[in-house]
């Protein structure tokens, strides 16, 4: 009895969530945003930078927290915006926002754009200038509108930035990822400077920093997965 009691106390105390805001968005009555700050020791530690301290003469490991942002139904949001730079700023200046996870459902053709405004829901690009305004580090897109059998079309000819190290990798040379993505250094690639993934049924993201860079990666296995016809047995 005492070992259970013992246990139960240690779990009590697991508390990786160090922030947690809901944020009002222009959908239906009472939808929210959330913002989530993370500080676990597994997050921090895969999150951190290695710097060295000169006066001490070694190196040190400066651990990141995790800032997820779930933007929920809504169209593009201000407010959204303002809270996100104001709460960051409060509670750990000088650190962005993780990832954003957020909604484009239209694509941005005249009739997404239409719809998107009379649902009040996002696009795609609305959602990927909500992720530059907020400065978040990557973005993954999600609640896509069923009438795309696959992706949104304009996802299709997005061209998503990677950094160097990732696309140099020897697993990644195959002649669709040298033409779909870019150098990080590119910029032309991807106006947003941020790393663009799409989210579907499923799938499993570790919430760590080389998992946020790899997110375009994933993202063409995603587009490549949609495109194989379903096969029923």
């Amino acid at each position: 009895g005492q070992e259970k009691c013992k246990c139960f106390q240690e779990e009590e105390y697991y508390r990786p969530f160090f922030l947690m805001r809901s944020i009002l968005v222009e959908h239906c009555f009472n939808s929210y945003a959330l913002l989530i700050g993370i500080m676990s020791n597994d997050i921090m530690k895969r999150n951190s930078d290695v710097l060295y301290d000169a006066k001490k003469q070694y190196h040190v490991r400066q651990p990141h927290p995790f800032f997820l942002c779930y933007s929920g139904d809504t169209r593009p949001s201000s407010f959204l915006v303002k809270t996100c730079q104001r709460v960051i700023r409060r509670n750990c200046d000088g650190h962005d926002i993780s990832l954003l996870l957020h909604e484009a459902t239209f694509d941005d053709d005249e009739r997404g754009k239409k719809e998107a405004i009379q649902r009040r829901h996002s696009t795609v690009s609305e959602a990927l200038d909500i992720a530059d305004q907020v400065g978040a580090k990557a973005c993954l897109l999600t609640h896509f509108s069923n009438r795309y059998h696959k992706l949104p079309p304009g996802i299709e000819s997005l061209r998503l930035l990677c950094p160097p190290w990732l696309v140099d990798q020897q697993c990644c040379n195959s002649e669709t990822i040298k033409s779909e993505v870019a150098p990080r250094s590119c910029y032309e690639a991807n106006s947003h400077g941020l790393y663009v993934g799409f989210a579907v049924d499923g799938m499993i993201v570790p919430l760590t920093r080389s998992a946020m860079q790899a997110l375009p990666i994933l993202a063409l296995c995603v587009k490549d997965i949609l495109s194989e016809p379903l096969k029923l047995e």
